[in-house]
């Protein structure tokens, strides 16, 4: 039996010590990058709520008990880091701003605006207020990053809004659509951007996602994708309006407010989508030429219990009115919205009035018609507030 010294007893421990650091720490880079080289949204969904009830925020405060604001570089093909100064807030709504403020490793910053919680089925949907540069993506989606499961609404540079969906990884499902944000998610089929694709838990996304809204560039690896990025200057895109109805709570797509009892939850319609029209031009994303006795209409539009907020966003170089009526282009008026020239014809912004919910309630047609003046009509929403 071999009898060992103190010393060489000590230096012994210390040995297989630092043996189980060096393994340790190696185990942890290993892991810690391959980790990091997945999860390119850096979400952690660690105890994270699922949401099976109706929400809605107008977005015009930060509310950090419903969302964050992400502080990290996602790797390629984003080209601007996550910057939560680039986000803030107004009575206009949230704005995200893409400019060239050096973080995180990039020489420009954009913005991520995510939930903290993950939703289940239902339809989801907000205003957006966009910009039109190549190389850039705004973005409204629903996202879970293990499995990896993805709804997209995208502003694609120049070419327009793409759609796309992922099922544990697997895309390819890309088509350019209507410009609709709303996406209606269920076990057997996805609606949006004018299109329904049928299929079931097997083939569409089927684990809860959280919410998300992004505004970035890429980094020269996407031209194809996105076209060629060149700064020109800041821009910023605008949210406004998030809602969120259950599947099981009765809720539509962008046609109606949310089912059953309590406060119907905000939901937006889209001007060019109308049923009907008298004396105006559509086009894909707006509705133009809307001038005094000319109007846009909707059927069947499901006030629920009430509503006390019209909003409508528009563009202009005048002053004028519209007017909301109910049921006939001459029936009851529940809202009057005058409007000041926004600065140019292709300037949006957003206006509104009051609304009596006592009476802009139930399912009705909704007449929207001018009164005086000229703009551009784009989305519309009504709030409870």
């Amino acid at each position: 039996m071999l009898l060992m010294t103190k010393k060489e007893v000590f230096m012994s421990n210390l040995k297989i010590l630092c043996f189980v650091f060096i393994v340790t720490a190696g185990f942890i880079f290993l892991f810690g990058c391959s980790l990091s080289g997945v999860d390119a949204g850096g979400e952690n969904t660690t105890g994270a709520r699922t949401i099976s009830s109706a929400k809605s925020d107008s977005l015009t405060n930060f509310n950090s008990g419903m969302w964050s604001k992400a502080d990290w570089n996602n790797g390629s093909p984003f080209g601007c880091a996550w910057n939560p100064n680039n986000i803030s807030f107004s009575g206009n709504g949230m704005a995200i701003t893409l400019n060239n403020t050096a973080r995180n490793g990039r020489s420009y910053s954009g913005g991520e605006y995510r939930s903290n919680d993950t939703f289940t089925y239902g339809t989801f949907s907000v205003s957006m207020s966009t910009f039109s540069q190549s190389g850039t993506v705004q973005s409204f989606f629903l996202y879970t990053g293990s499995p990896w499961d993805e709804i997209d609404v995208e502003k694609i540079g120049t070419k327009g809004w793409q759609y796309n969906y992922y099922k544990n990884g697997q895309g390819g499902h890309e088509f350019i659509g209507n410009g609709s944000t709303t996406i209606t998610w269920a076990p057997n089929y996805i609606t949006y951007g004018g299109r329904t694709i049928n299929g079931s838990s097997s083939t569409l996304p089927s684990h809860n996602m959280q919410v998300m809204m992004n505004v970035w560039n890429h980094d020269g690896s996407a031209n194809d994708w996105l076209g060629s990025w060149n700064y020109s200057g800041a821009r910023t895109t605008t949210y406004r309006n998030f809602n969120y109805s259950p599947l099981s709570g009765g809720g539509g797509g962008g046609g109606g407010g949310g089912g059953g009892g309590g406060t119907a939850g905000n939901f937006q319609l889209n001007a060019w989508q109308c049923s009907s029209s008298s004396g105006v031009t559509i086009w894909n994303g707006g509705v133009g030429s809307f001038d005094p006795g000319d109007w846009i209409r909707f059927d069947n539009v499901n006030l629920s219990s009430g509503y006390n907020n019209f909003s409508i966003e528009y563009a202009t170089t005048l002053n004028g009115s519209m007017e909301v009526r109910l049921d006939s282009a001459w029936g009851t008026v529940i809202g009057t919205v005058n409007y000041s020239s926004t600065g140019g014809w292709g300037t949006y912004k957003w206006t509104g009035c009051g609304l009596n919910p006592g009476v802009a309630n139930g399912t009705h047609t909704i007449y929207i018609k001018s009164t005086n003046g000229a703009a551009n009509l784009a989305r519309i929403t009504f709030n409870n507030y």
